[in-house]
Parts: C-alpha cells; structure tokens; sequence
C-alpha cells in the first residue's frame, strides 16, 4: 500500500519511455539472454519432446506451435527499429490492463492510474486475437529420439477450449 505510487508510477514511466530509451546495446543484451534460454531448452529432453508435440499438434499459426522463446533465426533478426514498433502498437495503454488488490481505497487507486497513465498516449488497439482448436480427423504417431532420463510415452488429445459450451 505504501508504495503504490511509486509502483504506478514507474510502470507508467516505463510504458511512457522504454521505446526511446531502448538503445542498440541493451537489445544485444536481452538477446542474447533469449538466446542463452534457448541453448539450455535445446539440450533438455523434456523441453524438446513438448515442442516437437506442440509442432506436430498446432498448425503453424498458431501461437503454440512454436518455443515461447523463438527460434534463433528470428530473435537473431530481431532490429531495433522492429523492437520499437512492436513497443509502439502493443506496449500502449490501449493494450494494458492494470490490476491493483489489497488493502486500497479503489477512488485512490483510480485516481492515481488516471494521474500518470492518462498523459501517455493510447495506441491502437491492437488486433485481437480469437481462441480456436485446432482440428484432428486422425491419429498421429511420432517417435522423438533424444536423450532423457527414462523412457517416455505421451498421449495428447485435442479437446474444446476451457469454458466453451463443447468441452
């Protein structure tokens, strides 16, 4: 409680500036990180056997089709310029939703998100993105040959979304 303002404050300080204060070096750096968390996925059985699954199962669209992280050839891509765009039309308040829970007075809390978000541009809504399932009219067998501490067997069934009248 005692440090909302400050809490607030920075966040919207950080939505307000990040896209011009992002230089060359400090994208390098994340990047390499990304690709670090990529390096270490690549050599754990598990991680690998989920992905080749999740490719095999979601077609390509999909956003579970592909690592959370990438592949290295798109975060390797990556400019500045794509970094600050993507900042522009997604890191916006039109896009952002902000939870506050405890022990607030909700008037306050309003208050403050009004006094420093309000300043900062909205931003286009960016497009939304709707849930669907992905279609299966057949089995589908895969043999994932990679090291990993015992043997495994997995079985995935595709079912309705959560919530949806069908599941």
């Amino acid at each position: 409680k005692a440090a909302l303002d400050a809490a607030l404050w920075l966040e919207s300080e950080r939505m307000s500036s990040i896209a011009g204060r992002l230089t060359q070096k400090m994208l390098d750096e994340a990047k390499q990180t990304v690709l670090n968390e990529i390096r270490r996925n690549e050599s754990d059985g598990a991680i690998v056997i989920e992905m080749a699954l999740a490719k095999a199962v979601f077609p390509g669209e999909h956003p579970y089709s592909h690592p959370p992280g990438g592949y290295r050839k798109d975060i390797d891509s990556i400019s500045l310029e794509d970094v600050r765009s993507w900042l522009g039309g997604y890191y916006t308040p039109s896009n952002a939703t902000v939870v506050v829970a405890g022990d607030v007075d909700p008037s306050r809390v309003r208050d403050i998100v009004e006094t420093y978000f309000s300043g900062i541009p909205r931003g286009n809504r960016p497009p939304r993105w709707t849930a669907w399932v992905t279609e299966a009219n057949s089995s589908r067998h895969y043999l994932i040959e990679t090291p990993v501490s015992a043997p495994r067997v997995g079985m995935i069934w595709i079912v309705p979304g959560y919530g949806s009248p069908e599941s």
